[in-house]
C-alpha cells in the first residue's frame, strides 16, 4: 500500500497539473495579500505612475486576464503538438520526460497564476454606488502590469526552451541520463568491488578525452 501511495504521489507530482495548480493557489494568496495592503495604504503615499482610475484599472486587468488565458491556451496547444511530434519522430519515451519538464510546468503555471491574479484583483475594483465608495487597488493593478511584462519574457523563454528540447541531441541525452539514473538506482552496487577487472590502458601515444555532454563527434584536431 505504501509503495502504491508513493508511486501515485510521484506520478501526481510529476504531472502537468501539480505545479500549475500550486501557482494558481499562490496567485490567489498573493492577490488577497496585495488587496489587503492596498486597503491600508493611502492614495497620497502611492507613486503617481501607479495611480489608476476605476476605468483604467478595469481595462488593464481585463486586458491582462484575456490576453493571458489566450496565450495559455496557445501554450497548451504547443505543448501537446510538441509531445506528439517528438513521440512520432523519435520515441514514445520522450513524452514522459517532456511532460515532467519543470520549466514547462513552471511556465504554464506562471501564466495560469497570472490569469488568476488578474481575475481576483479585477473583482475587487468597485465604482461608487450609493454609500459605498470606489475601490481602486493601485498597488495590485501595478503588480498585474509587472507580471504581464514578465509573462512576455516567459513566453519567449518557453518557445526557445521547446525548440531546444526537440533537438535530437537533447532528446537522446535526456533518455540516456534517465536510463543511467534508473540503472544506478536499481543496481547501486553493480560495477563496484575488488572482483572487477581494471580498465584497459589507452593505446600508446593516445589519451582519453571525456565528453562533457551527449552528442556526436564532429571534428578531430
Amino acid at each position: 500500500m505504501i509503495v502504491r501511495l508513493r508511486a501515485g504521489f510521484e506520478a501526481f507530482r510529476d504531472s502537468l497539473f501539480f505545479l500549475p495548480a500550486l501557482f494558481v493557489l499562490a496567485a490567489v494568496v498573493i492577490a488577497q495579500g496585495m488587496l489587503a495592503l492596498d486597503s491600508r495604504v493611502s492614495l497620497g503615499s502611492v507613486p503617481t505612475f501607479l495611480r489608476f482610475t476605476v476605468d483604467s484599472a478595469r481595462a488593464l486587468l481585463a486586458t491582462v486576464a484575456g490576453a493571458t488565458i489566450t496565450v495559455t491556451g496557445i501554450v497548451f496547444a504547443l505543448t501537446a503538438l510538441s509531445v506528439q511530434l517528438a513521440s512520432s519522430q523519435f520515441s514514445p519515451r520522450v513524452v514522459r520526460g517532456f511532460l515532467r519538464d519543470r520549466f514547462v510546468q513552471a511556465a504554464i503555471g506562471f501564466m495560469s497564476g497570472n490569469f488568476t491574479y488578474a481575475l481576483v484583483v479585477l473583482r475587487a475594483v468597485r465604482t461608487p454606488d450609493g454609500d459605498a465608495s470606489q475601490v481602486v487597488p493601485n498597488l495590485s493593478a501595478g503588480l498585474a502590469l509587472v507580471l504581464a511584462v514578465i509573462m512576455v519574457l516567459v513566453i519567449i523563454a518557453y518557445v526557445d526552451h521547446t525548440a531546444q528540447s526537440l533537438q535530437a541531441t537533447h532528446l537522446i541525452g535526456d533518455i540516456t541520463q534517465g536510463t543511467v539514473a534508473l540503472v544506478a538506482k536499481r543496481f547501486p552496487n553493480e560495477g563496484e568491488g575488488e572482483d572487477q577487472p581494471p580498465p584497459s590502458a589507452p593505446a600508446a601515444g593516445g589519451h582519453r578525452v571525456s565528453a562533457p555532454r551527449s552528442g556526436w563527434l564532429q571534428q578531430v584536431s
